[in-house]
C-alpha cells in the first residue's frame, strides 16, 4: 500500500459532528463528570444489542473529548461484559467498526464518524 494511503487509512480521522454525535448516544448513556464513567439509562434498552454496545463505545469517544483526555476512548472487556452480557461483548469484537486489543475496545477512529452517523439516522429522530 502506497504510503499516503497508509497515512489516510492510520493517521487521518474524521471527527464526527457534535450535533449527530449527541444524537447519536441520544440520552442513552450519561457521562458522569469528574469520574467520567459511563451509565446507562432506560433508554438504550429500545436499540439492538450491538447497537447498544456501539452507543456505549461513542459514549467513551465522547467523555474523553469533554474530560481533555483524562477518560480514555476506550471500554475494557470486563466493563462491556458487566454492562452487556458476555455473548453480544465476544460478537462485538469481530465487528468491522470495533478495534480490540490488550482486553479493551473502541470503536476504529476511522469509522468514527460513519458509526455517528448510522446510529443519529436510526436512533436520533426519536430522542431529539
Amino acid at each position: 500500500m502506497p504510503l499516503d494511503m497508509r497515512v489516510r487509512d492510520e493517521l487521518v480521522v474524521d471527527i464526527p459532528d457534535d450535533a449527530e454525535l449527541l444524537a447519536a448516544i441520544g440520552g442513552t448513556v450519561k457521562i458522569v463528570r469528574k469520574s467520567w464513567k459511563l451509565k446507562t439509562t432506560d433508554a438504550l434498552e429500545v436499540r439492538e444489542p450491538t447497537e447498544k454496545v456501539f452507543t456505549y463505545l461513542l459514549a467513551a469517544y465522547a467523555a474523553n473529548i469533554v474530560s481533555d483526555g483524562q477518560r480514555p476512548p476506550t471500554v475494557t472487556r470486563t466493563e462491556l461484559i458487566d454492562v452487556f452480557g458476555s455473548e453480544i461483548s465476544d460478537e462485538i469484537a469481530w465487528h468491522g467498526w470495533v478495534r480490540t486489543y490488550d482486553g479493551y475496545a473502541e470503536i476504529k477512529p476511522k469509522m468514527l464518524t460513519h458509526a455517528t452517523k448510522e446510529l443519529a439516522a436510526r436512533y436520533g429522530d426519536d430522542e431529539n
